[in-house]
């Protein structure tokens, strides 16, 4: 069979289809992914044919300014979207979105394919989640004008129409999700989407393992720098306060150029599996990759969630017992987060309940159950 996967989103949108691919590709069958330009190279490196596909948001909103830009970054996306896919599509025989994979349903159906939403978290194929997405009106305009052009049914709601319950894909462990309030999808939960990463950790970062106790990983994803309060001066406030020693993703160092300052030490993008299972506690924004990969490892978790499924995913992690409240990114501040992490690292409670929730998730990589449901199961 043939697969394209759509994710023009951030990384977190991206690594899963990735994943994903690679797991089609080693059962035979041809998978292209299509993201963002700046993803090519994580594709090369795992030999998964890949195709651009919308610009990276850092890019746009550094050339933009004022309150309109995400709206016109979201416009262009779902233009570009709808401009690419449909070629892209013709031929296949089944077409994935992922993230803001917006028009994926109406490509394929102007292609005539069939398709499928991949969704990380509840929110956008149950109701309550879609009423907190507050999408631009002419997104739905340009969405309809393309159904008008290529003799395809109207569309009222943009979410709605994309992630209909009964076409997602929800790439997610059951425990972690919880309860879906009765919304019946196309297949049960499958499982977090986990790209194994053979390649072995940078030798400085294994050298400063290796030289003290376990340290306490703090990232924020795509996300990182974007709450002005949340900055490295902040965090070393925190870990110095704690005492604990920290690995900081910045989003910007490569590999092979880590630089290490006292209790912290920088790293750039690093595969969470090898890792978490090594650090004391993970601080993070909240994404769903990273609480999965978390979960685990069985690690405790200080969640701050900045926007998106983010604050869904920070409850549930307080509500499993794996997490203390969540502490939002807006008005962050030191003596919340120092409290927070403090609590994490010292509570029985929480590291007994993280180590007994790992025991719980399946130790199967979802990529598995996903590759076995596309390719046995009638669309």
């Amino acid at each position: 069979m043939k697969f394209l996967l759509a994710a023009p989103g951030s990384r977190g949108d991206f690594q899963p289809m990735l994943a994903l691919a690679r797991g089609l590709r080693a059962a035979g069958h041809e998978a292209t992914v299509a993201a963002r330009p700046l993803y090519a190279p994580d594709a090369a490196a795992f030999e998964v044919p890949f195709v651009p596909l919308g610009r990276d948001a850092d890019e746009f909103l550094r050339t933009q300014s004022g309150p309109n830009a995400i709206q016109a970054f979201l416009a262009q996306e779902l233009q570009a979207q709808l401009d690419v896919l449909p070629a892209l599509a013709a031929g296949a025989d089944l077409v994935l979105g992922a993230g803001m994979a917006f028009a994926v349903r109406s490509a394929a159906e102007a292609a005539g394919v069939a398709s499928l939403a991949v969704a990380y978290a509840p929110g956008l194929f149950m109701p309550s989640g879609r009423r907190s997405i507050l999408l631009p009106e002419p997104l739905l305009l340009t969405l309809r004008a393309f159904h008008s052009k290529h003799g395809l049914p109207d569309v009222e709601n943009l979410l709605a129409y994309a992630f209909a319950p009964e076409r997602v894909l929800l790439a997610a462990d059951a425990a972690l999700v919880g309860p879906l309030g009765g919304v019946t999808l196309w297949a049960p939960p499958t499982g977090a989407l986990l790209l194994e990463d053979p390649r072995p950790l940078d030798a400085g970062l294994e050298a400063f393992l290796a030289a003290g106790a376990p340290p306490v990983y703090i990232g924020f994803g795509s996300l990182t720098g974007s709450a002005p309060g949340l900055n490295e001066h902040l965090l070393r406030e925190v870990v110095g306060a704690v005492g604990c020693r920290a690995l900081l993703y910045t989003g910007t160092v490569p590999p092979g150029r880590q630089e290490t300052n006292g209790q912290l030490f920088r790293i750039g993008h690093t595969s969470h599996a090898q890792l978490f299972a090594r650090v004391a506690a993970v601080m993070h924004h909240g994404g769903a990759g990273t609480l999965a990969a978390a979960a685990r490892a069985g690690v405790p978790q200080v969640v701050v969630p900045h926007a998106y499924d983010q604050p869904f995913w920070a409850e549930r992690a307080h509500r499993l017992g794996i997490a203390p409240a969540p502490v939002p990114a807006r008005g962050v501040d030191a003596p919340t987060l120092i409290a927070a992490l403090r609590h994490a690292l010292e509570s029985p409670s929480i590291q007994a309940q993280a180590r007994a929730l790992a025991t719980t998730l399946s130790p199967r990589n979802g990529v598995e159950t996903v590759v076995k449901s596309l390719t046995l199961r009638p669309r």
